[in-house]
């Protein structure tokens, strides 16, 4: 498939939402999803090369691995963005539902009109940004609040609804999970059963996914003391 398309094929079904309030740790639990060959990280040029095939397990692990390495490096809050990924985000939806055909790269083009890979974005209100791709798959985070709370930084009264408006597709990930390594895991794996995902390798990521587990507990209140987050 070339890389420039002219439209948005705003009927894919391969889009996830993923549904929660800033700062709730919804890029920890997709880039813990990404692990799985099938499914993108939110980054341009990691998925390019992901679309390509033969992306082992392995270094899906490492680039999972790397916002948690940087985090410790520097002592600020580091994670793959939305808008770097696609040109736009659900804040820009919000204020223009057609600010995807104004703002997207020709990357979003192609992530819409493929039928193998699933792709994330996310969205932390209850606007309903993503309302044109009636299609898309939702993925609710819940008990998330005692990792809101210990990020200063955050709103702990501006939270998302446990069904997102517009929404008939969805399921949701229980963050208390992250507490323990079997619950976790079950988690992760009801994500992929709810995407129709099968996976041949969950006792190689058995092992990774409590690695991003327990690094996750020891940096998710880094950078959250500062007034100038990227979102």
């Amino acid at each position: 498939m070339p890389d420039q398309l002219p439209y948005i094929n705003f009927n894919t079904d391969k889009l996830v939402v993923l549904h929660y309030p800033v700062g709730a740790g919804g890029k920890f639990i997709q880039n813990c999803l990404a692990l799985h060959n099938k499914i993108l990280f939110i980054n341009e040029k990691f998925s390019r090369v992901k679309m390509k095939g033969n992306f082992k397990t392995a270094l899906s692990f490492e680039i999972a691995m790397w916002p948690f390495r940087k985090k410790l490096e520097v002592g600020e809050h580091i994670e793959y963005a939305c808008r770097n990924f696609a040109g736009f985000n659900s804040y820009h939806l919000q204020k223009d539902p057609k600010a995807d055909e104004k703002m997207c790269n020709d990357f979003w083009k192609q992530l819409t009109n493929q039928d193998e890979f699933y792709f994330f974005m996310t969205e932390h209100f209850n606007a309903n940004p993503f309302s044109r791709y009636p299609n898309r798959q939702t993925i609710v985070l819940k008990n998330y609040d005692w990792i809101i709370k210990p990020r200063r930084n955050i709103d702990v009264d501006i939270l998302c609804d446990d069904k997102p408006a517009g929404a008939s597709n969805f399921d949701t990930f229980d963050m208390n999970s992250i507490k323990e390594r079997t619950s976790f895991e079950r988690e992760i794996l009801k994500i992929f059963d709810y995407l129709e995902l099968e996976d041949s390798e969950t006792t190689i990521l058995s092992d990774k996914l409590d690695t991003l587990r327990r690094f996750f507990l020891k940096t998710y209140k880094i950078g959250f003391d500062r007034n100038d987050m990227p979102w």
